[in-house]
């Protein structure tokens, strides 16, 4: 939203790609790249355990795993 910042936003909330439960973004693990993409095209798939992030990224290609802090602009950008 225009004129709020990162500071504004309280919780963000994410999918986990395997159990389909909601977890907070900022407790997740996040795989870039890779093979498999999302409903609308290339995304970070989320994880709660940075076992299954990266068990996924062995499987499907995933090019890194990252935490919510490690995810820039430029690499939301990069999705594009």
């Amino acid at each position: 939203m225009e004129g709020r910042t990162a500071a504004d936003v309280r919780e963000v909330w994410v999918t986990d790609y395997y159990t389909l439960r909601p977890l907070q973004a900022r407790q997740a693990f996040f795989v870039v790249g890779g093979e498999v993409h999302g409903p609308m095209g290339r995304d970070f798939a989320a994880f709660a355990t940075e076992a299954s992030a990266r068990g996924f990224a062995a499987d499907h290609k995933g090019e890194r795993v990252l935490r919510w802090q490690d995810v820039s602009a430029a690499l939301v950008e990069a999705l594009r």
